[in-house]
């Protein structure tokens, strides 16, 4: 069964007090969220094409992807120097932001069953956040099973730490892998004896990869697309403010000595009294602050 549910609502709150033996949390865009449209999951999905476009070394297609990323670098192919500066520019941006919890209430309750019910996160970030995200999380009192300590699965080099699994990404063309047959090696390097499996995600690709998963190995599955952050985003902006806010959210961060990261609104403020029509993420030589 799927559902899509963009508030943690009586609905929710029914399918948690379901029986399970393993729930399966993505990390951002559903437990925590940047505090401004830079570096958020949402973000990322006009950010990559830009990226990939200009990187014309790529020799890959990305677009099939796009609603499959959780590693932001991941889409681009560190091939030459630009690449390699890109993708250390965006380390740099992920480690510096704050995040916020996307809903608080769903982290107390997601903790709470972590003590009676195996709860993993399942995460396409890259095991090098490892320390920031486990720092965030414990900020917001989230709380995964982690009484399996820390392991490693071959292939893919994915990760299980803290109750994480870092699902790792190919080393060719930099692409997080599948997180169901990433799944798939933890259920079986753990000996687990999995019937019925909820997992949250915000976007449906890695749900389908998971179900699919599940249906192969005769597992129930209850998959829930939760997009709270995504429509709290269209409700307050358009898809071209959201474009603006990003582009200069990201050029100010960069020429910013501080490494400053404007505020949505302050971002758009600054839109709105230019013209930054035509701008992009890596060709500009333009802007002003």
């Amino acid at each position: 069964m799927r559902y899509r549910l963009s508030d943690y609502d009586h609905k929710f709150k029914e399918l948690l007090e379901e029986d399970y033996d393993l729930i399966l949390v993505d990390i951002d865009g559903v437990i925590m969220t940047p505090s401004q449209y830079l570096c958020s999951s949402q973000w990322y999905v006009s950010y990559i094409p830009q990226a990939a476009s200009y990187l014309h070394q790529i020799d890959y297609v990305v677009g099939s992807y796009l609603d499959n990323f959780e590693f932001y670098t991941s889409y681009i192919k560190p091939s030459n120097e630009l690449a390699t500066k890109i993708t250390e520019d965006l380390y740099h941006c992920l480690t510096t932001t704050n995040f916020r919890p996307v809903d608080q209430n769903l982290i107390e309750a997601l903790a709470s069953l972590s003590t009676s019910t195996l709860v993993f996160g399942l995460t396409g970030r890259a095991y090098d956040f490892h320390n920031q995200t486990a720092s965030w999380l414990n900020n917001f009192d989230m709380k995964f099973t982690s009484a399996h300590g820390d392991i490693r699965v071959g292939g893919y080099n994915s990760q299980l730490t803290s109750g994480i699994i870092y699902v790792g990404h190919d080393e060719k063309t930099a692409l997080p892998h599948d997180k169901g047959k990433v799944l798939n090696l933890f259920i079986e390097k753990l000996g687990l004896n999995v019937q019925k499996v909820l997992f949250i995600d915000d976007f449906a690709k890695n749900l389908d990869h998971v179900q699919k998963f599940c249906d192969q190995n005769q597992i129930d599955f209850v998959g829930i697309e939760y997009v709270e952050y995504e429509e709290a985003l269209k409700q307050s902006y358009t898809t071209e403010q959201l474009q603006s806010i990003g582009l200069a959210q990201f050029h100010h961060f960069f020429r910013n000595e501080n490494h400053a990261i404007l505020g949505d609104q302050e971002a758009l403020n600054y839109c709105e009294q230019s013209d930054v029509s035509g701008h992009s993420y890596y060709n500009d030589t333009d802007w002003s602050w």
